[in-house]
C-alpha cells in the first residue's frame, strides 16, 4: 500500500516549528489519593517480574507542578544478582495518528533500589527489544571537581526516551515501553561491604555514594516511584489520496482481467476537454464497473464518492443540472491491486443500470473535491463522433463484422457482449442500436 509518511527526527521537528502533542500522560493525581487513569489520553500500566504496586506515595520533588501530589509506588524487585532485565513497569499507549514518539518520566529511586535501568519497547504488543544501552542515574554535588552523591530517595526528573528512530512505533495501536532494573554493565564497588563486582553480575544501589561521602546503602530491591509519565508525538503527516488511474471495468467480461485499459475516464482539470472515442465504452451491458486507483488511500471511508448522470442520448443539459445516478451495488478497496502498486477502488453496477449516457464520479476528501471523472456509454459505438454527436451507423456494424470469430480481451471494443470472442450476437447488439446517438460532451475547466 503506497503511503506518504514523513519520518522526521525530533531535531527536524524543532527546526521546522513542529511541536509535540501529548498523546498520553499520567500525573497520578485525582484529588483524593492517586489514580492510574491517565489525566490526558488513554493507556494502561502493568508490572513485570514480580514487581507490585503498593499504592501512591508523595510526589514531592517530581516535575509535577502540583506539589506534593502523588506518585506511583512499586516494590518487590529481585534479590541481588538475580533476574536482571525482568522486573519493572510497562506503559502501553496507542500512538495511532502520531509519529516521532518521545516518552518522559520522573523516577524516584529509594536508597536500596537499582540505579540502573533499561528501556524496552514493543511494536507488536508481544515481543520486546532493548532501546539503546542501560542508563545509570547520577547526581553530583557542587564541589570542584564535583563528587557523585548518589540518587537515593531522590527524583530524577524528565528522563527522556527518544523513539524517533523507531518508525514502527509511529501510528501504532500496539506500542508499549518498559522500564526494568538491570545489573550494572560496568564493574563497581559496593562501599557498604567493600565488595567488588564485575560488570553484569550485580545491581548497584542508588545510594552507593563513594568513599568519604556519607552513609552508604547496599542493594536490597528497594522501591521505584514514578511520576509525570508523558508520551508525546507529532501529528502524523499523511498526504491526501491522489488519483493515479481511472478505467472502465467490464464486470461481465468472460476473462480474468476485466479492466479496459484502452478507455480512460476524463478527469476535469484546468482546460476544457472534449469526450472522444477513448472515453466511451460500447458494451451491451452499459457501464457496469469502474476502477479508481489511488496513492495514499488507507481506508475507503477516507473518501466520499458522489455519482451523477446525464440524460440519455442527445441532450443540452449542463453538467451542473445532472441528476443523481444509481449508486454502485458494491464498492471495495483492494490494497496494492492498482496501477504500480496503488490501492484500487472497485465499483460495480448491475448490467444495464447505466446505458447510453454519461456517468460522473466526484471524489471528495476532507470536504474538497480531489477528482471529478466522466465516462460515456453508447452501445455499439465503434467509429467516433461527428457533428458533435456519437451515432451508431452502418460503419459501426461493419467494424464488428470484419473481425467475426476473433478472440478479444477486455479492451476489445467490437466484442460488444464481452464474451471474449466476436460473435454474431455482437453484430445484432450493435444493429439493434442503429441510429441511436449520444451528445459529444465537453467537460468544462475547473
Amino acid at each position: 500500500m503506497k503511503r506518504l509518511m514523513l519520518a522526521l527526527g525530533l531535531a527536524f521537528a524543532a527546526a521546522t516549528g513542529l511541536h509535540a502533542d501529548t498523546i498520553t500522560q499520567w500525573n497520578f493525581q485525582d484529588g483524593v489519593g492517586g489514580t492510574n487513569t491517565p489525566n490526558i489520553g488513554t493507556g494502561t500500566i502493568s508490572h513485570l517480574g514480580g514487581v507490585t504496586h503498593t499504592g501512591f506515595n508523595s510526589g514531592s520533588g517530581s516535575s509535577d507542578p502540583v506539589q506534593p501530589g502523588s506518585a506511583h509506588q512499586t516494590t518487590t524487585y529481585p534479590a541481588q544478582s538475580t533476574a536482571s532485565g525482568t522486573a519493572g513497569i510497562q506503559f502501553a499507549v496507542n500512538t495511532t495518528g502520531f509519529q516521532n514518539v518521545i516518552c518522559k518520566f520522573d523516577l524516584r529511586t529509594s536508597n536500596t533500589s537499582s540505579r540502573w535501568y533499561q528501556i524496552k519497547y514493543t511494536t507488536d504488543g508481544i515481543n520486546f527489544v532493548d532501546l539503546g544501552t542501560p542508563v545509570r542515574l547520577e547526581r553530583f554535588d557542587t564541589s570542584d571537581p564535583p563528587n557523585e552523591i548518589g540518587v537515593g530517595d531522590f527524583f530524577s526528573n524528565q528522563r527522556t526516551v527518544d523513539f524517533t528512530g523507531v518508525p514502527a512505533g509511529n501510528n501504532n495501536p500496539n506500542f508499549a515501553f518498559q522500564v526494568v532494573s538491570v545489573f550494572s554493565p560496568v564493574a563497581f564497588t559496593e562501599f557498604v561491604s567493600s565488595t567488588n563486582y564485575l560488570e553484569n553480575v550485580a545491581y548497584e544501589a542508588a545510594r552507593n555514594r563513594g568513599p568519604g561521602l556519607g552513609t552508604q546503602s547496599a542493594y536490597a530491591g528497594g522501591t521505584w516511584r514514578f511520576d509525570m509519565v508523558t508520551i508525546e508525538g507529532t501529528v502524523l503527516s499523511v498526504a491526501a489520496p491522489s488519483l493515479v488511474n481511472a478505467r472502465p471495468y467490464h464486470n461481465s467480461f468472460a476473462g480474468l482481467d476485466k479492466v479496459d485499459s484502452s478507455v480512460s475516464l476524463i478527469q476535469r482539470g484546468a482546460n476544457l476537454q472534449t469526450v472522444e472515442l477513448e472515453n466511451i465504452i460500447s458494451s451491451s451491458q452499459g457501464i457496469n464497473g469502474v476502477v479508481l486507483d489511488f496513492d495514499n488511500l488507507e481506508n475507503l471511508n477516507d473518501i466520499t464518492l458522489e455519482y451523477k448522470w446525464s440524460p440519455e442520448n442527445v441532450f443540452a443539459d449542463p453538467i451542473g443540472t445532472w441528476g443523481n445516478a444509481i449508486a454502485p451495488e458494491s464498492s471495495t478497496l483492494q490494497s496494492n491491486a492498482g496501477q504500480a502498486g496503488s490501492d484500487r477502488v472497485l465499483l460495480t453496477w448491475a448490467n444495464g443500470a447505466i446505458a447510453n449516457r454519461y456517468l460522473c464520479i466526484r471524489v471528495i476528501y476532507n470536504g474538497n473535491t480531489i477528482a471529478e471523472l466522466y465516462l460515456g456509454h453508447l452501445r455499439g459505438e465503434m467509429t467516433g463522433a461527428s457533428g458533435g454527436k456519437f451515432t451508431i451507423l452502418v460503419g459501426d456494424i461493419l467494424a464488428v463484422r470484419q473481425e467475426l470469430t476473433f478472440p478479444k480481451d477486455a479492451t476489445g471494443r467490437n466484442d460488444v457482449d464481452k464474451s471474449g470472442t466476436i460473435l454474431v450476437q455482437d453484430i445484432l447488439d450493435t444493429r439493434s442500436n442503429l441510429a441511436k446517438e449520444l451528445t459529444q460532451l465537453t467537460v468544462p475547466a475547473n
